[in-house]
């Protein structure tokens, strides 16, 4: 057997490791995430709605995205049905976006088909497959081994290929005071994913919904959505608890300072120091510019990165152009 490999948190520390990498600003990094809910209660023309966001790069609510190449496996519909919804919620799509109806399984051969896919359409950073149970092994009984090696088959591919790739499920019947309890299969579902998105409704003739959002990658939030039957979209309505949202205040201090200096580079601290008024921890602010990236170049107009230097990770922001690359 081979020695252990490890490395010592100064190590770690001082390792060049990029930020990660988000599809929508806060909600959607790159890795396997879940969106559950009751059967028939709208999350196909929710992920509709998200796949031709991202492909055009327009916000999803209040977030940016990051414009990409999707990939829509919706295996439970029609074009027909598909044709009448995306019809439904825009009058102009994307080249970005490609739907199928059907696929491999996974015994079948599914990642490979999909790491094919990619290999023809090196644009891909989203992948939705509506719904999981669409594409399981024939061994569908309940039980966490299954359920583990089956969700971490599609996770390894996600992170292999620094792509996000979002699962649709539904929720058992038996109601449970945390949601994630209410997903259904064994806890060997809820542990294999990076993130987890559930839709809920209290009546199901209701147009209101509650998106509850939990994972390794984002601060946990819960939105309260109102489904628009004119155009069939979910809108943002407000958020669960009235919790005190720093980060716009925080992008637009950062925005202002850099307007100004035309440049920040420098620690954590330093930043913290100079933008009067902000009250954020050092190891917080990192993380939000982490989740924003996509956020900071699209709407404020600046170039984040950072480097560890000296023991020191050195934060750049940089003004630049919407011209500039």
């Amino acid at each position: 057997m081979s020695k252990l490999k490890t490395v010592n948190g100064n190590e770690l520390l001082d390792m060049d490791i990029n930020p990660p990498e988000f599809i929508v600003s806060e909600i959607m990094p790159v890795g396997l995430h879940m969106l559950a809910g009751s059967p028939k209660i709208g999350k196909s023309w929710l992920v509709l709605w998200l796949c031709d966001q991202i492909a055009k790069g327009e916000k999803i609510w209040e977030y940016d995205t990051r414009k990409s190449g999707v990939l829509y496996l919706a295996l439970e519909d029609t074009y027909n049905r598909l044709h009448h919804r995306l019809t439904s919620i825009t009058e102009k799509s994307s080249d970005y976006i490609n739907l199928a109806i059907e696929s491999y399984s996974l015994e079948q051969g599914l990642l490979s088909q999909l790491k094919e896919y990619m290999f023809e359409n090196n644009n891909i950073k989203l992948i939705v497959i509506d719904t999981f149970q669409q594409i399981r092994n024939a061994d569908d009984r309940v039980n966490y081994a299954n359920d583990y090696y089956e969700l971490t088959s599609i996770k390894k591919l996600a992170d292999e290929h620094h792509i996000a790739i979002l699962l649709v499920h539904h929720l058992r019947k038996m109601a449970d005071n945390d949601p994630i309890n209410m997903i259904s299969g064994s806890s060997g579902v809820s542990g294999a994913v990076d993130n987890i998105y559930i839709l809920s409704k209290e009546k199901r003739i209701d147009n209101k919904a509650v998106l509850t959002i939990t994972g390794r990658d984002i601060p946990d939030k819960a939105m309260n959505l109102e489904f628009d039957r004119e155009c069939n979209i979910w809108r943002f309505i407000s958020y669960v608890t009235e919790e005190v949202n720093n980060t716009k205040q925080l992008l637009n201090s950062i925005q202002q300072l850099v307007e100004e200096q035309g440049e920040f580079l420098g620690s954590a601290s330093e930043l913290v120091d100079q933008l009067n008024g902000i009250d954020c921890a050092k190891n917080r602010i990192t993380s939000i510019l982490n989740m924003n990236v996509i956020a900071l170049r699209n709407s404020h107009n600046i170039i984040y990165s950072y480097k560890r230097t000296n023991n020191k990770r050195i934060i750049s922001l940089k003004q630049v152009n919407n011209s500039d690359t």
